[in-house]
């Protein structure tokens, strides 16, 4: 788990709204299937 703290609401929500929830769970999952595939070798 991964947890942020931001100074203020403001801070927070200008960081969802500029797309940093989908990005950091798009790079785990990309993180997800390196490590699936380096398991495999």
């Amino acid at each position: 788990m991964i947890q942020s703290v931001f100074q203020s609401v403001a801070d927070r929500d200008g960081m969802v709204q500029a797309g940093m929830e989908r990005g950091v769970s798009d790079a785990h999952n990309l993180l997800d299937e390196v490590l699936a595939k380096e398991l495999v070798h």
